[in-house]
């Protein structure tokens, strides 16, 4: 009787929680949409709005206009990718001086055909999701939810969290949406549902109540979705959680840098493994979590370093 009624208990409390969740979430998205710009930065955070604050111009869903004509010598453009295709074919071509630029805000992948786009007009091109190599093409993160939505990538939430300290579990977290990539998802989830040190995660929990359970693991499943990276591996790794990944030219670029990554080519070589060597492993990580990679400021200065 006791167990029924505390059980009864936790399931109002969570609904409560879940109705202020939400409700201050709308009171956020009110308050950014009426007095800061449509696209705020979350530093010390990476976002992709975060990338179009450094931008001299903009061509993406909300401005789809540019004075090409004041596009000067080593300036950055930044392009929404769901734009990329019109940018290249629209104003590229009208554009006369060099320049940076930088994709974000979509799913797209940076193909070899939108590579061969590439011209000696582009110093640099720092985008979200790539999938070849180039000698100017560089990986950048897809980092965080952008803040406007004020959900998933809420930057008070994770400095509250961040400044707790916890015992964390040598398991692995997953839960994600099979149907944004079923070739990849399909194989990891059904692998991790029959692992024994894994737990499943409810996908229909608030945010903050996401958070605080990731917060407690040394490791989370980031198989790809929609695009190559994910905002779960950036979730992960500012709260200091191992992400679990596939090898990618982006994933292996990034390991490179000094993040904290454990990237496989398979999930079948999470195999064998027991609660003492995830802890193992983790601690092989632990210096990871200090690399200057992780936050927005890394990548402010590599970008405006190199444009000259």
């Amino acid at each position: 009787m006791i167990i029924l009624f505390l059980n009864k208990y936790l399931i109002v409390k969570q609904k409560i929680f879940d109705y202020l969740f939400y409700f201050f979430r709308g009171i956020g998205r009110l308050y950014i949409k009426y007095f800061f710009d449509c696209c705020p930065a979350s530093y010390p955070y990476i976002t992709g709005d975060g990338f179009r604050k450094l931008a001299d111009h903009i061509y993406d869903n909300k401005n789809k206009y540019i004075a090409v004509e004041e596009v000067k010598e080593n300036n950055i453009v930044f392009v929404g990718i769901e734009s990329v295709e019109d940018f290249f074919n629209q104003i590229h071509p009208q554009i006369k001086n060099r320049y940076t630029l930088i994709t974000h805000n979509g799913d797209i992948g940076i193909s070899q055909m939108l590579a061969n786009k590439i011209d000696d007009k582009i110093i640099k091109w720092y985008a979200q999701n790539v999938e070849i190599k180039h000698q100017k093409l560089i990986p950048m993160p897809i980092g965080l939810e952008n803040k406007h939505y004020y959900n998933n990538g809420i930057p008070c939430l994770y400095n509250k969290i961040r400044k707790k300290t916890v015992s964390k579990n040598s398991r692995i977290l997953f839960g994600f949406s099979v149907s944004t990539n079923i070739e990849e998802r399909q194989q990891a989830y059904d692998y991790l549902t029959t692992n024994s040190l894994t737990d499943k995660i409810n996908l229909k929990i608030n945010p903050w109540t996401y958070l605080n359970i990731l917060n407690k693991y040394n490791f989370v499943a980031s198989p790809p979705g929609n695009g190559i990276d994910c905002h779960r591996t950036w979730e992960a790794i500012y709260l200091g959680v191992v992400p679990i990944v596939k090898r990618s030219i982006m994933t292996e670029y990034f390991y490179k840098l000094g993040l904290p990554l454990w990237i496989i080519d398979d999930w079948n070589e999470l195999n064998n493994l027991n609660e003492n060597d995830l802890l193992i492993k983790y601690r092989e990580f632990e210096s990871r979590f200090d690399s200057p990679a992780i936050f927005m400021e890394y990548w402010k200065k590599k970008i405006s370093f190199a444009r000259y």
